[in-house]
């Protein structure tokens, strides 16, 4: 698989294709000292869920009589939304994707907000794709174009639907444990996701 996404994105230099496909881990300190790690991506999946939460924390604290509580709640959750269709969406490939973590910002013209890192598009389209839909977050086109792939045969609509990689993944195996094989959490989201918008 990465000899022929080297050829058709390096003219076969793997070692290029191989940063690509690589999740780096980033030391996190703090006054010097080593408490940790984390991968160097900021995750599309992640965020929606962390909306959806946020959400339902806003629920729960109006039932307890805190609406200061719920008016924070909901509007950190407005923020994140906000972000991630902003930030996390690539309006070519109609799909969201996680981004690399990185100092450099990247300016939105259309909205003069800022989005740090890269949408990692070259990695190809997964069930991560689909988290805004299942948190019921992205706005209608996004989601019409995000479904549109989700029931495409030439990405997720195969055989057994919404593989853990679109068919045309450069890394797609259906017999690769996290690049094509179904898995059912995965599937449940995505088909809320889709019921959510009126598939």
């Amino acid at each position: 698989q990465l000899a022929r996404y080297s050829e058709a994105y390096y003219q076969g230099n793997l070692k290029k294709a191989r940063q690509d496909w690589q999740v780096q881990f980033l030391p996190n300190q703090v006054k010097g000292q080593l408490i940790g790690y984390s991968i160097n991506q900021e995750s599309v999946e992640l965020n929606s869920y962390l909306v959806q939460e946020k959400q339902l924390l806003a629920k729960m604290a109006t039932l307890l009589n805190n609406p200061q509580q719920a008016t924070q709640l909901n509007s950190a959750a407005k923020q994140l939304t906000q972000l991630i269709n902003r930030c996390f969406f690539d309006d070519q490939s109609g799909f969201y994707y996680d981004r690399q973590i990185s100092d450099r910002q990247i300016s939105d013209s259309q909205n003069n907000q800022i989005c740090t890192g890269k949408l990692l598009t070259q990695r190809g389209k997964g069930p991560e794709g689909w988290a805004p839909l299942f948190s019921n977050i992205a706005n209608i086109e996004q989601a019409q174009k995000v479904a549109n792939s989700m029931l495409n045969p030439l990405e997720f609509n195969s055989k057994i639907p919404l593989p853990t990689a679109a068919l045309n993944n450069p890394a797609y195996d259906p017999d690769i444990y996290w690049r094509g094989r179904v898995w059912l959490d995965q599937v449940y989201f995505g088909l809320i996701g889709l019921q959510n918008y009126g598939y």
